[in-house]
């Protein structure tokens, strides 16, 4: 192979990572450019924003619970005042529990199994709050809620039992609230994997065909003024027949979710709105956050926020709402001109002592109390007409508690844009996942296959004379003594492609079900579940594992290779071993950590046929010590030039201080 073809293959593979990136860039690209053509033309009603408490809607929202038999009890007990105390205060419409109720995990939170103990929990708690007595409390099932749940007949299924929704819904369901003159339609997408894995492989949701349409038929007939969807997956984790999801949110309104976790606090604020006109909202989790969230419908027009347990007093303004959540496809937004008051919802245990609302820089007006939990104040939308304006609140209670709360607002379209990394979180797709996945075994696989063509064709023999000018040569040069071995190369190269091909592991993915997992996807209970997590795990391995690994491997060699040919006496000690090979011994022990873990996840079965886990500590000990045992002979001859017919590699007077030979003897073909 030419170097133009090399060339070639090079400029192939950056094009496929050039790829990669402006689909990413594509999926969570957002325009700012709202059309309010509505908005210019006539008036189409009489509604509007006034100083009444009418038209007026708002319900609560709580998400991942993870109620757990063996860690932090407070989760429990917090619950208990969050129905208590809040939901009395706010006495909300509707309450949304959005997935992972209970914990579902072991002890040593390494395995993962429905505790009866866990639900019974959660159903005392809501008993003795007598919370469902006064609202309406809407839950829906969790990927922890479904671990080792074969079925939704299952014994393991505990949702069906002890949940408010599971006995009369068995997944997906709606429910119509009739609110003043408006009605709402609150949808919960079901998308648990059926039959559900123990863990880590749960993360991804599913909706099969016939569940795709059972949701379709729920709001077929819909006459709704706003429907109101919630789950527990982000669209990004969902898997659903064509075309999609989202599309059956297209122009009906938000979509409230959870799962996510905030990604550890990296993200803590995860919204976005889709391309379809919709906003996706994934609220932080109750387990270590301990926060809610308050939405509210105000003339078609919705707005929410989120908030702490018992951080009083609570704000929402309604009128003028957030820019940023502007939904120009679904939401009249026309009536913010048409408005006549500022409105904010503000709740606290004791009553408002004092409240005020100022615009940009402009002086503090009086917010004055139209009807609980209502507060109003005259203003004059026309001043606002242009650009971005900030609107600030204050509220204080007669126990001291006070807050204050500012947004952007705009009436001409203008908005701010959400975060990079919440458009990533939740405009993603599973194959950007699979893509990551390519693109890093190409990654893996490419330095060396491109090495062990160039030196099949005689192209390599200058390499290891400039091996020592600089890192990157000798990169090259070291990557280029594993390309020569070929008991190691193979191997390497062989065990890369078959992370993405053959089959992970064989084990107990559900109790006394055996099942087959591949990166792309899951064989169990004569079911085939899509791939999710999976892809970013074999990211991980290449990464954390794999890609190291080869490097140590070719850096042993290069060591050997060095050794030999400065005749250089190798210590003996245990110290000199342990400094020299230190970070490939850190490598095999982070690797058999993992193997661990699909232990106690999987069982006994899944550690000794993990075939990319287990066995990939075995096959990296093997090569390692391939690496050490390979004649000197062999060694001395990597990375030289072919020897020319009567010319010889070295002057007849240089020799091997190691050996005490002639280094010609060493490398002639006898």
């Amino acid at each position: 192979m030419s170097l133009s073809k090399i060339t070639l293959f090079v400029l192939a593979t950056l094009a496929v990572i050039s790829t990669l990136v402006a689909k990413l860039q594509n999926i969570v690209y957002i325009s700012n450019d709202v059309e309010y053509d509505d908005i210019k033309k006539e008036f189409q009603d009489d509604l509007y924003p006034d100083g009444r408490l009418q038209h007026l809607m708002w319900f609560l929202q709580i998400s991942d619970l993870h109620l757990s038999l063996f860690k932090d009890q407070s989760r429990g007990s917090d619950l208990k005042t969050f129905c208590s105390d809040t939901v009395s205060v706010i006495q909300p419409s509707v309450v949304l529990a959005t997935g992972d109720l209970v914990d579902a995990r072991t002890a040593d939170l390494l395995g993962s199994r429905q505790y009866v103990e866990e639900w019974r929990m959660y159903q005392q708690i809501l008993y003795d709050t007598g919370v469902t007595a006064n609202t309406t409390w809407l839950d829906i099932r969790g990927n922890h809620d479904n671990f080792n749940v074969l079925s939704l007949d299952d014994k393991n299924d505990l949702f069906r039992k002890y949940s408010v929704q599971g006995s009369k819904h068995r997944r997906s369901y709606s429910y119509t609230l009739q609110h003043d003159t408006e009605t709402y339609n609150f949808v919960g997408i079901d998308a648990c994997m059926d039959p559900g894995p123990k863990r880590p492989f749960n993360f991804l949701g599913v909706l099969k065909k016939d569940e795709y349409s059972h949701i379709q038929e729920l709001t077929k007939d819909s006459k709704g003024n706003m429907t109101i969807w919630f789950g527990h997956y982000p669209t990004s984790t969902i898997v659903a027949p064509h075309p999609g999801v989202r599309e059956l949110m297209r122009g009906t309104g938000p979509y409230l979710c959870g799962h996510l976790h905030t990604l550890g606090g990296i993200v803590p604020e995860m919204y976005t709105l889709q391309s379809t006109g919709a906003l996706e909202l994934e609220l932080a989790d109750w387990k270590e956050n301990r926060k809610y969230r308050i939405c509210a419908v105000d003339h078609g027009i919705f707005s929410f926020v989120d908030n702490y347990l018992e951080d009083w007093p609570l704000i929402l303004v309604t009128n003028p709402k957030d820019a940023l959540m502007l939904m120009p496809a679904i939401e009249p937004l026309y009536r913010i001109l048409k408005s006549t008051h500022i409105r904010a919802l503000i709740f606290s245990p004791h009553p408002i002592q004092l409240a005020k609302v100022k615009i940009d820089d402009g002086a503090w007006s009086e917010l004055k109390l139209a009807e609980p939990p209502l507060y109003v104040s005259p203003w004059e939308p026309l001043k606002y007409m242009e650009g971005l304006h900030e609107m600030t609140i204050y509220a204080k209670d007669v126990k001291g508690n006070e807050k204050t709360i500012s947004h952007q607002f705009s009436l001409d379209g203008s908005r701010p844009t959400f975060p990079l990394g919440a458009r990533l979180a939740l405009m993603g797709h599973i194959s950007v996942g699979q893509a990551i996945f390519g693109v890093t075994l190409l990654i893996t696989l490419l330095p060396l296959c491109i090495m062990k063509i160039y030196l099949c064709f005689g192209k390599g023999e200058g390499i290891k004379s400039k091996s020592e000018r600089g890192f990157c040569r000798r990169m090259l040069f070291k990557l280029s003594l594993l390309a020569s071995v070929e008991i190691v190369f193979w191997p390497v190269v062989i065990v890369a492609l078959y992370v993405a091909i053959g089959p992970w592991f064989v084990g107990y993915i559900i109790d006394d079900h055996i099942g087959v997992c591949f990166v792309w996807g899951i064989f169990l209970a004569g079911t085939f579940l899509p791939g999710g997590l999976t892809y970013f795990a074999g990211t991980l391995y290449l990464l954390t594992f794999y890609i190291p690994f080869i490097l140590c491997l070719s850096n042993c060699l290069y060591l050997q290779y060095k050794s030999i040919t400065d005749g250089r006496q190798k210590p003996c000690s245990l110290y000199f071993y342990l400094c020299r090979h230190f970070l490939m011994l850190s490598f095999i022990s982070w690797q058999a950590l993992w193997a661990v873990v699909y232990f106690f996840s999987y069982g006994s079965m899944a550690f000794f046929l993990g075939f990319t886990h287990t066995w990939s500590i075995i096959m990296a000990l093997l090569l390692w010590r391939i690496v050490f045992t390979l004649p000197e002979s062999k060694l001395i001859s990597i990375g030289r030039p072919k020897q020319v017919v009567g010319t010889p590699l070295l002057p007849s007077s240089q020799t091997n201080k190691h050996l005490g030979q002639p280094l010609e003897e060493l490398t002639s073909p006898s």
